[in-house]
């Protein structure tokens, strides 16, 4: 069978949005609903996977409703025997005392995954033939390619992970990923995050996207 894995990033629940002026907390109660429908949609669809790539919380120390609030969308992916994965991005980082790393953040479930380790990790699932392959980030700004590092093994489907600047328009100063590198990855998907808008990386072998974010966040 296939692999359906749903990939989403740069939700950035929160977001001060000032440049809406008065109308800021009508999109962020707009960006909170657009998230519950992606995840009423990957229920609907039967995925095997959910990602998060990144940004999923505007910073690291998000209000309670807002944590609250993903828990309580997760534990429904996590009812349904979908396999949930978050990677903390550069806004979201695994700050001293953050979200990802308080008590307030608690998901025991075994389908879940919150890659919290500066290098590059693997959670296999032999159940889905699956390897997936993440880190966290600790810092707001970082120059070290996110690629350092990646390897695939043998599983039938190795996915990565990685929230990050490609090499688009120019050489990114924050938090690189360079297209020559991932032409020679060879995984089966790259999920991206950290580009707003959706968008395929010229990848050779591996198919790599950014998912973009569900509803706009910026001018």
């Amino acid at each position: 069978m296939p692999l359906k894995l749903i990939h989403t990033a740069d939700v950035h629940l929160g977001a001060r949005l000032k440049y809406l002026g008065d109308k800021a907390n009508e999109h962020r109660v707009t960006i909170e609903k657009t998230f519950q429908k992606v995840i009423a949609k990957a229920i609907d669809l039967k995925a095997d996977v959910f990602v998060v790539a990144g940004d999923l919380f505007d910073n690291p120390f998000p209000d309670k409703r807002y944590i609250d609030l993903v828990i309580n969308e997760l534990n429904k992916l996590l009812a349904n025997d979908i396999y949930v994965v978050i990677v903390p991005g550069n806004h979201d980082r695994l700050a001293a005392g953050s979200v990802y790393l308080s008590d307030s953040f608690n998901i025991t479930n075994p389908k879940f995954k919150l890659f919290s380790s500066k290098e590059f990790e693997q959670w296999v699932i032999p159940e889905l033939e699956l390897t997936i392959h993440a880190k966290g980030l600790y810092e707001q700004k970082s120059k070290q390619s996110q690629l350092t590092g990646l390897k695939k093994n043998d599983s039938k489907y190795n996915v990565a992970v990685v929230h990050g600047s490609v090499d688009i328009i120019a050489e990114p100063d924050n938090y690189p990923i360079f297209q020559k590198d991932i032409q020679s990855l060879d995984f089966n998907y790259l999920a991206l995050g950290d580009w707003h808008s959706s968008l395929k990386v010229d990848s050779g072998n591996t198919t790599a996207w950014y998912s973009g974010s569900p509803e706009v966040i910026s001018v």
